[in-house]
């Protein structure tokens, strides 16, 4: 019996570090959430995707949807990436709203517009990134309104 019993929990061993297949997932063929990113929509390196909070709605001839990230880093820091980088991708700031500890940028270009929003709440800094194509019948940049 030692010999039969010992061959037993040896298969038994293997067997449980190596995986059953019929129990146990197979790690490495486990496909991944792909992380949703726009080619011309720099992020911030160190922020990090939040698949449940994100949403993509694509098509063949349309990608657009709500990205949300966290990280650790400043408000300023994250904003300012934004400003510097978008542009490289032929986005425009259209304008920066900063209050009540939230910075708002608005970035366009030909048939798109991207809301960034970035805040901060304890220890982590949360960011939102709207991208949706512009109606094609307005001005890339309108008219500023007048003021009286």
């Amino acid at each position: 019996m030692t010999g039969i019993s010992g061959a037993v929990t040896a298969i038994a061993t293997a067997w449980l570090l190596v995986g059953c297949p019929a129990t146990f997932p197979d790690k490495q063929k486990e496909t991944l959430a792909p992380q949703y990113r726009f080619e011309d929509v720099p992020v911030h390196p160190k922020l990090r995707i939040d698949l449940n909070e994100s949403f993509i709605f694509e098509t063949q001839s349309l990608k657009a949807g709500i990205l949300v990230y966290h990280g650790s880093e400043s408000i300023a820091e994250v904003a300012d990436f934004f400003k510097a980088e978008m542009p490289k991708h032929a986005w425009r700031l259209i304008n920066s709203v900063e209050a009540r500890g939230t910075v708002s940028l608005n970035f366009d270009k030909v048939g798109w517009n991207v809301l960034i929003r970035v805040n901060r709440s304890t220890l982590i800094t949360d960011v939102e990134i709207t991208i949706g194509p512009r109606d094609t019948k307005e001005p890339a940049v309108p008219s500023p309104p007048t003021r009286k």
